[in-house]
């Protein structure tokens, strides 16, 4: 009698294990496959690896930062009058080339600076080639951003080159994610807020903020042809961000 309660009490054991294992297997499925696709991973958004705290921190509230209230644009045209006070509204109406065109040009319009990258970053995805080891991007920044193409951003003084780093600067810092460049007592700062693959070719596009020449600028950045790091064109993202390709 005794050697058979044993050896029930040892199958149930067996059992408890094994049951056990399963569900550890389980828990380790689910985690691996989290971690492969970026949800749940620091630091990362559908894919996008991010590189800033406070873009990290305005991702993860996208909802919030969508809806939000923001200073008011107006615009009347030939089909009524488009009142905008939220990024989803500023999203919306400037699908239209005609109405990006206006809002764009209103005093107040960089309030909305961030909307289409914050879209665009919340919606990238995790890129096949990267265009440098994270550390990196600082110097990639000196070395391939054109800043000709990021005029209407970059500070005056910030002569066209064909690389940043000859922009005229007394002297440049190379930091991780980002380049400051000095001359006399003013600065501007170009810094990597995050990396994504933004329209779908599988190559690292960067999204950036400019400080230094008035309010906070961002742009989103592809690699060209020649390898120059270029202002990415805002229709491809609208269609690629899920807002449509709308013409005049």
């Amino acid at each position: 009698m005794d050697n058979t309660r044993q050896t029930g009490q040892k199958q149930e054991s067996l059992w408890t294990l094994a049951a056990a294992l399963i569900l550890m297997g389980g828990i380790f499925a689910v985690a691996t496959a989290l971690d492969r696709s970026g949800a749940g991973a620091a630091g990362q958004s559908r894919g996008t690896v991010v590189h800033d705290r406070s873009f990290a921190a305005a991702l993860s509230r996208f909802p919030e930062e969508m809806s939000r209230t923001r200073p008011e644009l107006f615009g009347s045209f030939a089909d009524g009058d488009v009142r905008i006070q939220s990024c989803l509204g500023f999203l919306t109406a400037t699908v239209r080339p005609d109405r990006l065109r206006h809002f764009s040009g209103l005093a107040d319009s960089h309030h909305y600076d961030d909307c289409l990258p914050l879209r665009a970053a919340y919606l990238g995805r995790s890129p096949r080639n990267f265009l440098a080891p994270d550390q990196r991007l600082g110097q990639v920044l000196g070395d391939r951003l054109d800043p000709s193409r990021l005029k209407d951003m970059l500070p005056a003084w910030i002569r066209p080159a064909r690389r940043l780093r000859d922009a005229g600067a007394d002297r440049i810092e190379i930091l991780p994610h980002g380049i400051v460049l000095h001359r006399g007592g003013r600065a501007a700062t170009v810094e990597v807020l995050a990396s994504a693959d933004i329209t779908g070719r599988g190559i690292e596009d960067l999204v950036i903020r400019v400080t230094g020449s008035g309010p906070l600028r961002h742009a989103l950045l592809e690699q060209d042809q020649s390898g120059a790091l270029v202002p990415m064109d805002r229709q491809a993202v609208i269609a690629h961000a899920g807002l449509g390709n709308q013409t005049d």
